[in-house]
């Protein structure tokens, strides 16, 4: 069928000292044409949503912005990631991007994109050991974020627990039914810690 014209969506919590810096979290709005798309990519949304929330309710202030974008068209060309990364935004600087993509599974921990950037993540592993997400590994991103990490923005990714992950994806399994609201709400609170340690303490 021909293109038509779609958007992204964004929500921003506003950092209270260096509102120009953003720490990007994500997920992509469209899915395949199978299923409701739960786990590829409603969780990742989600999760996103959700660990704004989590701040807000805390009453916490980020001193850098911590920005949800839900990206279109990550199934089918990506261009919602490329337009986001393309945009020019002569005001603001993305120090840290981070991604959910692969399902609403139990989190163990981020994959990060460059060595340096996980050495300086490294010692907050500490902080997720309570849900069991304290694996910090070298190598991570996801599609949505790849065009900001090839402009030298450090990249991660969500890991999860991924042994059920091609029983639902791309498939008439993957609705919502089929996502644990535990395992979803954990990987929410594991990306809305990452996200505010690296608001408060830059990279």
């Amino acid at each position: 069928l021909p293109d038509v014209e779609s958007a992204n969506v964004v929500g921003d919590i506003t950092g209270s000292e260096h509102p120009e810096e953003v720490v990007l979290i994500g997920g992509h709005l469209d899915s395949w044409d199978k299923g409701q798309g739960a786990h590829d990519d409603g969780a990742g949304c989600t999760q996103s949503l959700e660990a704004l929330r989590l701040m807000k309710e805390l009453g916490l202030k980020p001193k850098r912005t911590v920005r949800a974008v839900m990206f279109m068209n990550e199934e089918n060309g990506g261009r919602g990631a490329v337009a986001y990364a393309a945009k020019d935004r002569p005001n603001e600087r993305h120090i840290a991007a981070m991604e959910s993509d692969a399902g609403g599974f139990t989190p163990y921990g981020f994959g990060v994109g460059d060595s340096l950037t996980l050495k300086k993540l490294q010692p907050w592993a500490p902080a997720f050991r309570f849900i069991a997400a304290d694996r910090f590994t070298f190598g991570g991103g996801g599609a949505d974020i790849s065009e900001l990490m090839r402009r030298g923005v450090p990249g991660m990714g969500l890991s999860v627990d991924s042994q059920r992950y091609f029983d639902y994806h791309h498939t008439d399994n993957d609705i919502i039914n089929n996502v644990s609201e535990r395992e979803l709400a954990l990987g929410s609170a594991a990306m809305a810690i990452l996200a505010y340690i690296i608001a408060q303490q830059g990279l």
